[in-house]
């Protein structure tokens, strides 16, 4: 009697093993019938340059073989700056774009108790930008008591977008675009604003010392 209990358990999981095996090959095969673009850079782009449309061309690759940080939508990699030299007919990935705001702001140092701090861009770089509540700038903080060696960094997380009366905006459409895009970093009790105005300039206000 054991061994018919044995027997029949053996044979399904034997069952369950090949069903398994079958369900994976057609997962597998089907992933390869679905292509999906993946952007490859038309020339070599070099380092901190901005990502131009016609810097890129695109394949279709198998869905298969599609890997988490290769870029699949034109729109997340046109008006990034580039990280890393990007050579002709590599994959552009994820981890060779860098933000425009990132790549503007970083290593600028912004002492405790300046009013305003203001940054120039092109109209080219100005235009088209999409912040969302997720995406991160870089900025470094520093108190102006502070040597310049005893520097402090702090991501800066994009909190709120205010329009010109500093009134959070909830919906963003094309009627409703907003005059200021406001980023916040917290350091004790000094709250540090960043705000992109209008025609691409940045003003950083710094409230509470």
């Amino acid at each position: 009697m054991k061994k018919k209990i044995l027997t029949i358990i053996l044979i399904i999981l034997g069952l369950t093993l090949v069903l398994y095996f079958e369900i994976d090959a057609i997962n597998s095969k089907n992933k390869s019938e679905i292509k999906i673009k993946v952007y490859f850079a038309r020339k070599n782009i070099e380092t901190n340059s901005i990502i131009k449309k016609e810097d890129l061309k695109y394949k279709l690759i198998d869905e298969a073989n599609i890997e988490d940080d290769y870029c699949k939508e034109i729109e997340n990699i046109v008006g990034k700056y580039s990280n890393s030299l990007i050579k002709k007919n590599e994959i552009v990935l994820k981890s060779d774009l860098l933000s425009n705001i990132k790549k503007r702001v970083q290593n600028k140092i912004i002492p405790f108790g300046k009013a305003q701090f203001t940054l120039e861009l092109s109209a080219e770089e100005a235009n088209g930008w999409q912040i969302n509540d997720d995406d991160i700038v870089d900025l470094m903080f520093c108190s102006s008591t502070e040597k310049e060696e005893s520097k402090r960094f702090f991501g800066v997380k994009v909190c709120s977008v205010l329009d010109e009366n500093y009134k959070k905006i909830d919906i963003i459409s094309e009627e409703n675009r907003p005059k200021y895009l406001v980023l916040v970093s917290m350091d004790e009790d000094v709250q540090n604003i960043l705000v992109l105005e209008d025609h691409g300039k940045f003003k950083v206000i710094t409230l509470g010392k």
